[in-house]
């Protein structure tokens, strides 16, 4: 009488501990699951953030080319672009308010021109992680009538 009431006190603890332990293991597996989820709602929203910025890049006036190429997608007109270097600089209060902690370069592709164009660098001493997004862009040029195309190239800080 005396082993079957202990066999059953100890299949009882057994019982108990190995529900412990799975309820700590399952509490254990969602959480891992929903800081995971969490971190890809991040990295979505940082995404969403850096397509939003490009998008306000590409719609500025002062770089959009005119009504003649209007219709053309992604194009920039390139003297707007170089006037815009110099205002830019003298405004940078101004455009880092529209554009944040952003670095944003342009490089020809055709025709195969040396040289990295900074237009706008606003690159914090510290930041998490930088997503760096390249963009082909048309540029057109004013003076000779032609179009190039180019990399437009936007670093995002956080």
């Amino acid at each position: 009488m005396k082993n079957k009431g202990q066999f059953q006190m100890m299949e009882s603890v057994m019982f108990l501990v190995i529900f412990i332990i799975l309820a700590a293991f399952l509490v254990v597996l969602y959480f891992t699951f929903s800081i995971d989820s969490q971190k890809a709602e991040i990295e979505i929203a940082v995404d969403k953030d850096s397509i939003d910025k490009s998008q306000i890049i590409f719609n500025l006036p002062e770089i959009k080319c005119s009504e003649k190429y209007s219709n053309v997608n992604n194009c920039i007109d390139l003297l707007k672009l170089k006037y815009l270097e110099p205002i830019l600089k003298s405004n940078r209060a101004y455009y880092y308010n529209i554009f944040g902690n952003v670095k944003i370069e342009w490089e020809y592709i055709y025709p195969d021109l040396p040289g990295v164009n900074v237009l706008f660098d606003s690159e914090p001493e510290n930041y998490l992680r930088k997503r760096p997004t390249e963009l082909p862009v048309n540029i057109y040029n004013v003076n000779t009538n032609t179009m190039s195309l180019a990399l437009l190239k936007i670093t995002y800080y956080n």
